[in-house]
Parts: C-alpha cells; sequence; structure tokens
C-alpha cells in the first residue's frame, strides 16, 4: 500500500493512481466502491499531489468521456517489473490510440519475436492499464483475448477508442 494515491469518483465508478517519484505505479479505474479503489490507504488531495497526477487525472477524464488521448506525456515506474515486463510494457506504450496489434506483433516490438505467451503474460502484469494500453493487444484472429481485469473492460476500452 502506498502513502502516495488519489481517488477520485467518476461516472463509472470510482479510480485510483499511485505513484511513486519517477513516476505512475498503479491505476485501478471504474470500481464499485471507494474502499477497493483505496485498499485502505487515505487519499491525498489532488492539490497536494505531484503535477503529473493532475495532469493524469485530467488526460484520464477527457479519455473516459472519448477524447483521443496520448498517455505517453505521463511518466510510469516500471521499477517493479522483469526486464522483460518492462521491454513489452514500453513496447505497448507505442501502440496509438484506436489501433490494435496482436500478441505476437507486440512481442516482436518488444524485442522477443516468438514469445507471444510471455507477452500476455508481461501484459496482465500491467500495473497501469491504459496508460500502458495493454488493452490495444489482442489475439492473432482478431478475438480479443484476455484482460487482467476482466474482457468485458477491454471490450469497453476498445469499443470507447472506436467510437
Amino acid at each position: 500500500m502506498s502513502d502516495n494515491i488519489y481517488v477520485w469518483p467518476s461516472a463509472s465508478g470510482w479510480n485510483a493512481v499511485e505513484w511513486s517519484g519517477s513516476g505512475l505505479t498503479s491505476l485501478r479505474f471504474w470500481l464499485p466502491d471507494i474502499s477497493e479503489a483505496a485498499r485502505g490507504a487515505r487519499s491525498v488531495s489532488l492539490e497536494s499531489a505531484p503535477s503529473f497526477i493532475r495532469n493524469a487525472t485530467r488526460l484520464l477524464e477527457r479519455y473516459f468521456d472519448g477524447a483521443r488521448i496520448d498517455f505517453g506525456v505521463l511518466p510510469v515506474d516500471m521499477s517493479g517489473g522483469s526486464n522483460f515486463q518492462i521491454a513489452v510494457w514500453t513496447a505497448a506504450r507505442e501502440i496509438p490510440f484506436g489501433n490494435t496489434v496482436s500478441y505476437g506483433d507486440a512481442a516482436r516490438m518488444a524485442g522477443s519475436p516468438g514469445a507471444a505467451r510471455a507477452t500476455g503474460s508481461a501484459l496482465g502484469a500491467n500495473p497501469v492499464p491504459i496508460i500502458v494500453p495493454c488493452h490495444r493487444v489482442i489475439r492473432s484472429d482478431g478475438s480479443i483475448g484476455g484482460f487482467s481485469i476482466g474482457v468485458d473492460i477491454k471490450t469497453k476500452l476498445l469499443a470507447l477508442e472506436r467510437s
């Protein structure tokens, strides 16, 4: 649990961001209640959060409203991942809004051709979905594939980006 957490409501549920001095470390969104979003931590005020957190919440709200957003401007602290996970997460950040790539394509982008399954596992461990847009990675046959917080959420995010 982090002391650096900001929790806020949106039309679709409760959202929470956590951060370190290096960037975002966790994003949870569209949760049914504040306790699930906060995980027992006490939220700081937005005014006392770093500027990149204020920017992140503004960008996320615009994204949730359907705006085309490039989250590449936000710093992400990936230090909790393995070298392979960091390579996959970094590659995923290059997938443009509204586009999708296959797990195999994402593996190639990360410098590990042939590692589609491992890429899926790395994406499943992504602590900052949307910011690292793992929802934009689908199966080679065009079907949705998995998503750490539910295929229904992945489907909604892809539909949001196509509208």
